[in-house]
């Protein structure tokens, strides 16, 4: 048996009650701290899992021959812990001070000491995670502070792993349509907003989420039904719920050049005489967007100080900013140098699907900052029919939605970024871009030779519609795909009816590609696409049912109750699956795991309070949690 680094006596003796597993015989095995365990044994074991050397004891952990849902073993067993007491560090330093929270359920999201009672936090990084038993005696001496968080529930603070910060305080900033269901109730929207924020003659009134699938008739809006007395005195521009389409009034398409042919990966909506509407849908957006007047520096902080205390007050301390510029990026940068910006970013730059060989790499920017990584533009979206698919809609046959570059030329973007050593990390929505691209990611692979293709992490965001076939590759191909729940739940009550019943059993598939071996799930909202409240995601993962429990039901088919039932239940994930995809699995997909993620010692301390046990109670009040404080470094950030 092997001792501990240090140590002249087997570590064992001093764990003696954990030898019998239901009193029985237990082999002992010894592997060093962090590594996966693999067994096919089938008596019960006691695995000894070395800590760093830093500390003073080993993690014990049981198995037991019982089969668990949430266990990630290769053996059928459960993994229960010998959870290890708060411990100092051998290289403890008693000048600054320490806090010991404890009195609490802490969901550590490590596999080897997941659930505990308490941790100490010490210079911004936990140092010590397990039971509070003897603390204050062991602490005696030491510059410590306890705080007791009555019962409540701790987690490691959670990532968006598919946001957009500035969109975020846009929309806070501007009209909000999102609940709208009728054109008249738009209109009524924007007037209200007008009222409250006066605007001048020919300013611009800028306003987002807007979905013609909400409406009676799902058909797109033209400029006709914004004319008003009170509102063409303004330039409108309305950007769609998914942010793939914009919706502009007379005055703003009376300004614009609208060329006679649609752009290559876009769409000009047109009458039957071939006049323009007003909706311009993915690459033809820029057509109008572009006209709108830049934002002043001050405008552009205050959206930002928006954006960072709207996530805040959510549970969220980072977030994956899917495309950003270099002006945003300078702007971030000057945020963190005037201590505004508490959340962690890691940052896609936003290729606009053009190769820039200048690009430079944020690689840590006072640990707030990264940009390793660039966005890249497959196709559109469903809910307008710009998902690129491999046969046309099954409720529009006229449509079958495009790519927004030529084919040929995605792997020529993915290689030379790879070459340049970014992380590429690609927008697919429909069955033709997914697969496009997993074409080209295999290809730069196999022409760069690269040995181990999970150091790239090359990633797919939202991977909403993909053949069973190519879920497979995601797993082979080692792809990580960032999905978003409630695309789900939103899309639910028309996707079946726009791409059939054969393409919705790949969508929004994220069991499948669990299943599938993808090394990593991460999980996001796609913000401010959906809400930016990540418990709604959580519930919509655990779930497949909307907010008010529901979910499409199949005609002539026995119903199923509300408490076992939900959309293709057979997608859903396990509250551990979907805390892991908010934490240390987007940790894993932005390459931080070693730093957040998790509730372990060295890590940042990172972490929320919470008014209820979300990983236990009725899945319907996980909706309702509340977010009691947010600490981002060990300081309370909310």
């Amino acid at each position: 048996m092997s001792h501990y680094p240090g140590e002249s006596q087997p570590l064992l003796p001093q764990y003696s009650e954990a030898l019998l597993v239901n009193q029985q015989p237990a082999n002992v095995i010894t592997l060093p701290y962090g590594q996966r365990i693999v067994s096919s044994q089938p008596q019960p074991q006691i695995v000894v899992i070395e800590r760093p050397v830093l500390y003073q004891q080993p993690v014990i952990v049981r198995h037991i021959n019982r089969y668990d849902d949430d266990c990630d073993c290769c053996c059928a067993c459960a993994i229960t812990t010998y959870t290890p007491k708060l411990q100092i560090p051998l290289n403890y330093d008693n000048g600054a001070l320490s806090k010991i929270y404890f009195n609490a359920t802490v969901y550590t999201v490590d596999k080897m000491n997941p659930v505990v009672d308490s941790f100490g936090v010490k210079d911004g990084k936990f140092f010590s995670v397990g039971k509070f038993r003897d603390a204050e005696e062991l602490f005696k001496g030491v510059n410590v502070e306890f705080i007791n968080l009555n019962q409540k529930t701790v987690i490691p603070g959670l990532t968006d792993s598919h946001g957009h910060l500035m969109n975020l305080g846009r929309m806070l900033s501007n009209a909000q349509l999102q609940a709208t269901r009728s054109i008249q109730e738009i209109r009524e929207t924007l007037l209200e907003f007008v009222a409250k924020n006066p605007l001048k003659s020919n300013e611009w009134l800028i306003g987002r989420g807007w979905d013609q699938n909400k409406w009676n008739e799902a058909s797109f809006p033209t400029f006709k039904d914004l004319e008003h007395p009170i509102l063409s005195k303004f330039h409108i521009l309305l950007t769609r719920v998914d942010g793939h389409a914009v919706w502009v009034n007379k005055k703003v398409l009376d300004f614009a050049k609208i060329p006679a042919e649609d752009p290559l990966g876009g769409s000009i909506v047109r009458f039957s005489n071939g006049l323009p509407t007003g909706v311009f849908i993915d690459n033809a957006q820029n057509l109008v967007t572009s006209l709108e007047p830049e934002a002043s520096e001050e405008k552009l902080n205050k959206i930002l100080d928006l954006a960072i205390k709207e996530m805040l007050s959510k549970g969220l301390v980072g977030v994956h900013d899917a495309g950003v510029t270099k002006q945003e990026l300078k702007l971030y940068q000057k945020a963190i140098d005037e201590n505004r910006f508490p959340i962690r970013n890691y940052a896609m730059f936003s290729s606009e699907n053009l190769v820039d060989k200048n690009l430079k790499k944020i690689k840590n920017y006072k640990n707030k900052l990264v940009m390793t990584s660039v966005k890249v533009y497959a196709d559109g979206a469903l809910g307008s029919y710009g998902s690129a698919m491999d046969k046309p809609y099954s409720d529009d046959p006229s449509k079958i939605g495009f790519l927004l570059s030529d084919e040929k030329e995605f792997y020529n973007i993915v290689k030379e970024y790879v070459k340049l050593g970014f992380q590429v990390n690609t927008h697919c929505i429909g069955d033709r871009g997914n697969r496009v691209i997993l074409d080209a990611y295999e290809k730069v692979i196999k022409d760069l030779n690269v040995t181990d293709n999970s150091d790239l992490r090359l990633r797919i965001e939202h991977a909403q519609i993909v053949s069973l076939s190519d879920i497979k590759r995601f797993g082979k191909l080692k792809i990580i795909p960032s999905m978003q729940p409630t695309h789900a739940t939103s899309d639910m009550y028309f996707a079946e009816k726009r791409i059939g019943k054969e393409r919705i059993k790949g969508a929004y598939a994220w069991k499948s590609m669990l299943n599938a071996g993808v090394s990593a799930l991460p999980l996001g909202s796609d913000f401010p696409v959906e809400a930016v409240n990540p418990f709604f995601g959580f519930y919509a993962a655990v779930s497949r049912k909307d907010n008010s429990g529901n979910w499409p039901r199949k005609e002539n088919v026995n119903e199923i109750s509300k408490e076992n039932g939900g959309w293709y239940p057979n997608e859903k994930l396990t509250r551990m699956e979907t805390l892991r995809g908010f934490t240390i699995d987007a940790a894993y997909a932005s390459f931080r795991e070693d730093v957040m993620g998790s509730i372990e010692e060295g890590k940042f301390a990172d972490f929320i309070v919470l008014d209820r046990d979300i990983m236990k109670v009725e899945e319907i009040d996980i909706l309702g949690t509340k977010v009691l404080n947010v600490f981002i470094d060990g300081k309370k950030e909310f």
